[in-house]
């Protein structure tokens, strides 16, 4: 009799503590669910009629290529290159998020730096292409630097035959030696464990949308790239529909609006 009645304690109270959580869950989801609708108009809405195009198709949505790292690469070369408008203004941008701008001025100023897309390392013949092939060289050999670029948008670091990253370290240790020299990973995937790990620097997609969003009306171009940022970053996120999805829109507000300054 006595087991019986700590046996009903010990339910009814446990059942208590089940109740109690379950509420604590529910007015947890209801304040998290009311911040985010708040803030979503906050900083959303206006910034979505701020700037509207982000909802319409870009080129490379068109043709089905925005996840195509390639083309991502392509576009970069154009909007970073000295002969765009805005090319030297975004590449010191880039610079001083990186940490080099110092170092970049000269070539900055005087335009004396080139970008190489599918750049090759010839002497790693026998290697497969991800590991002879950069996807972006900026180099300057009048003041001596240099920036490797490494792009990922689902794709992981390639490891087969060597790190991908440590591989294209060590030619440019042996093949620029006189440089000053950056190592970039730039990536839609999470790859930070990899750049961490060799010493690169690592700049997610999200860190190119808010640098180039400053030129938007500066080349078409830049525009309509960045309408192909928007949808791979915020694909649940439309002009028409802003509470799609809850997570993106905190993801939204934490990487993009909270961060512009």
């Amino acid at each position: 009799m006595f087991i019986d009645e700590v046996a009903e304690l010990y339910f009814n109270e446990k059942k208590q503590h089940e109740d109690n959580f379950f509420v604590l869950c529910e007015e947890l989801n209801q304040i998290y669910y009311t911040t985010i609708k708040s803030l979503s108009k906050t900083y959303i809405s206006p910034f979505l009629k701020q700037y509207p195009f982000l909802g319409t198709p870009s080129f490379l949505q068109v043709v089905n290529k925005d996840r195509k790292e390639t083309y991502h690469s392509l576009f970069l070369k154009y909007i970073l290159n000295n002969q765009c408008k805005i090319g030297g203004a975004v590449l010191s941008d880039f610079c001083n998020i990186i940490g080099c701008q110092t170092e970049w001025l000269k070539s900055i100023e005087q335009k004396s730096y080139i970008i190489e897309n599918e750049y090759s390392t010839k002497w790693q013949k026998k290697s497969s292409l991800s590991l002879r092939r950069f996807d972006l060289l900026i180099r300057d050999d009048a003041n001596k630097c240099l920036i490797v670029i490494e792009n990922k948008i689902d794709s992981k670091v390639r490891t087969e035959k060597g790190n991908q990253l440590d591989v294209y370290r060590e030619f440019c240790e042996r093949e620029f030696s006189h440089y000053s020299k950056w190592y970039v990973l730039l990536s839609y995937r999470n790859n930070c464990e990899d750049a961490q790990n060799y010493k690169w620097k690592y700049i997610d997609y999200h860190t190119i949308f808010k640098l180039l969003l400053k030129y938007v009306d500066e080349d078409a171009i830049v525009k309509d790239y960045l309408k192909t940022l928007y949808s791979l970053l915020f694909p649940n996120i439309q002009i028409s529909n802003i509470q799609t999805s809850l997570y993106c829109c905190w993801l939204f507000i934490n990487r993009v609006i909270l961060k512009l300054n």
